[in-house]
C-alpha cells in the first residue's frame, strides 16, 4: 500500500512539474506591437517594451518602430532563463542564445538577414567551450574554431567548395603555427615569428598570399 501511494505521489509531481514546465516553454511574444497592446496579459513598462508576469516567471518583448517584435527575453527569478531571440526589422530571426540560470548554455545561433545560419557556437555555463562554425550564405561552412580548452585552439577556414585553404594552431590564445593551401597546389607553412598576437580574417588571407 505504501509502495502504491509513493509511486501516486511521485506521478503527481512529473505531472505538474511537466506541465509548469510547458506552462512556461509555450509563452511567446505577440508577433506585432499592436497584438501587445491588445492582450491584457502584456504590460507596458517603456515605449515598445512590454511584459508579461506570472510568479517567478517573466518574458520582456521589445518591439521595432515599424511594429513587428524585435525581441524577447524570458527570465525565471529575475535569472534569464530560457532563449533569448533577436529579430531583424524584416521579421526574420536574428539570433537565438540559450541560457541556464542567467548563463549561456547550449549552442548560440546567429544568422543572416536572409534567414540562413551565419555563425554556431557552444557554450557551457557561461564559457565558449567546443567548435565555433561560421558559415557562408550559401549554408556552406566558412571556418570552424575548435577550442580544445586552456587557451588551446584549432582555427581551420574553408573556401566556398568545402576546401580547406588554412589551418591555424594556437597557444594560450597566441597564434604559434599555420599552413595555408594555396589553388595551384602549393602550401606555405606559417611560423610563430610571422602571425600577429590578434589574428583575423584580413591578416591570414594576407598571409596566405
Amino acid at each position: 500500500m505504501k509502495t502504491f501511494i509513493v509511486i501516486i505521489i511521485m506521478c503527481l509531481f512529473s505531472w505538474l512539474f511537466v506541465n509548469v514546465s510547458n506552462a512556461f516553454a509555450q509563452v511567446a511574444c505577440p508577433k506585432t506591437l499592436e497584438e501587445a497592446k491588445k492582450d491584457k496579459v502584456y504590460r507596458e513598462i517603456y515605449r515598445h517594451i512590454y511584459h508579461f508576469d506570472q510568479k517567478e516567471y517573466s518574458l520582456e518583448c521589445i518591439y521595432w518602430e515599424n511594429g513587428k517584435l524585435a525581441g524577447e527575453t524570458p527570465s525565471v527569478n529575475d535569472k534569464v532563463e530560457g532563449t533569448i531571440k533577436r529579430y531583424y526589422e524584416n521579421g526574420q530571426i536574428e539570433s537565438e542564445i540559450p541560457y541556464i540560470a542567467g548563463k549561456k548554455d547550449g549552442i548560440r545561433k546567429i544568422y543572416y538577414d536572409t534567414g540562413e545560419i551565419f555563425l554556431e557556437d557552444p557554450y557551457v555555463s557561461g564559457k565558449f567551450y567546443g567548435v565555433r562554425k561560421h558559415y557562408y550564405e550559401s549554408g556552406k561552412i566558412q571556418s570552424e574554431d575548435n577550442n580544445l580548452g586552456n587557451g588551446q585552439m584549432l582555427w581551420t577556414k574553408y573556401d566556398e567548395q568545402g576546401k580547406v585553404v588554412s589551418v591555424v594552431a594556437f597557444v594560450n590564445y597566441v597564434p604559434i603555427a599555420g599552413i595555408c593551401y594555396k589553388t595551384n597546389g602549393i602550401t606555405k607553412v606559417l611560423t610563430a615569428d610571422k602571425l600577429p598576437t590578434y589574428l583575423f580574417d584580413k591578416e591570414l588571407i594576407k598571409l596566405c598570399e
